[in-house]
């Protein structure tokens, strides 16, 4: 939630949030997605940049499938989340995913960003890496091929 400066606050910023109170140290009880700024369970996560997710064996991936929206509210954040496949039923499948949501830590920064407004995602340094590294490789491979267009190629002989 924000506010236009009044002509009293003329010495304050010009959007002043309003951030609930949580105790210092100790973790909600109804669990996350948690704010950087507040305490949350120390797990293993991959740096997102915005976002930090739980880094779990055997995530399942994406598809066209049935869906399921998810979000939570947090100071000055709202993060959603989309469920696919078995997960977009709900359930046992679901419940992975669910955990990942809730143990997920936002970093909202510092910078002013405009509500409704994007906060950026980036890929962790190992995964740019690989990234790379496969891009360069195919690059590579795309020019040195079997084909050696100043060869002959095979004859064409007529049977009948």
């Amino acid at each position: 939630m924000f506010r236009r400066r009044r002509s009293e606050d003329a010495d304050r910023d010009e959007f002043d949030y309003d951030e609930p109170e949580q105790p210092a140290g100790v973790p909600r009880a109804e669990g996350g997605p948690w704010d950087a700024e507040e305490p949350f369970p120390a797990l293993e996560r991959v740096d997102l940049g915005s976002l930090q997710v739980p880094a779990e064996p055997g995530q399942p991936a994406a598809g066209m499938r049935l869906v399921r929206f998810v979000g939570a509210d947090g100071p000055r954040w709202f993060v959603r989340g989309l469920f696919t496949g078995p997960a977009a039923d709900g359930g046992d499948p679901a419940g992975l995913l669910e955990e990942v949501f809730r143990d997920a830590v936002v970093v909202r920064g510092e910078h002013p960003v405009p509500p409704r407004e994007i906060l950026e995602l980036r890929l962790p340094p190992e995964a740019r890496q690989a990234l790379e590294e496969q891009a360069a490789a195919e690059e590579e491979n795309r020019f040195h091929g079997d084909l050696n267009p100043f060869e002959r190629g095979p004859e064409f002989t007529e049977t009948r």
